[in-house]
């Protein structure tokens, strides 16, 4: 058995794509360019390394899913909203925690990526809550840090949308 393999299996998929409909995980990837309309409809080409930390990244999320379930919390988990952004452009918007008060964004990374920042800038924009970033670690650990919502972050995003789109839809 060659687990790098199933690994990569497993991680298979072909994103199910519609014109007028963007992920807001995807905005950044966009912006830089490793995301783009020739691209957009084709299954993500991710080196093993990538796959190995969006693996643990899933597995330290659901250590902690589990962790709060035993402690009582209430909260909702991979919860998903529709942004109008424009007629015909719809933001996904997927968070980890929705709590009553704030949505919680985890990720297993060394830091707040400007590409977290983008995608919790539409979380924010989604559930009008505060947003927070939780960074998971090995051993297991989650450190939290409040984001601060931009509105020059949010009018790069609708720009950034609605150029895609645009370009998409020729």
């Amino acid at each position: 058995m060659n687990f790098n393999k199933l690994l990569q299996r497993y991680y298979q998929w072909a994103p199910r794509r519609v014109i007028g409909q963007y992920w807001a995980s995807e905005i950044y990837w966009i912006k830089v360019g490793k995301v783009t309309v020739e691209n957009w409809s084709q299954p993500p080409k991710l080196p093993l390394e990538t796959l190995q930390k969006i693996a643990v990244g899933e597995a330290l999320e659901w250590k902690l899913r589990d962790i709060l379930l035993k402690n009582n919390y209430q909260f909702k988990y991979q919860q998903k909203k529709y942004l109008k952004l424009a007629p015909g452009i719809k933001l996904v918007v997927k968070c980890d925690f929705e709590f009553p008060n704030l949505i919680l964004e985890t990720k297993y990374s060394n830091f707040m990526g400007e590409w977290a920042r983008f995608q919790m800038e539409c979380e924010y924009r989604a559930w009008k809550k505060e947003v927070w970033y939780g960074r998971l670690s090995i051993p297991f650990s989650c450190k939290f840090a409040r984001y601060e919502p931009s509105d020059s972050r949010w009018e790069e995003i609708k720009t950034i949308v609605k150029d895609f789109h645009e370009k998409i839809s020729r």
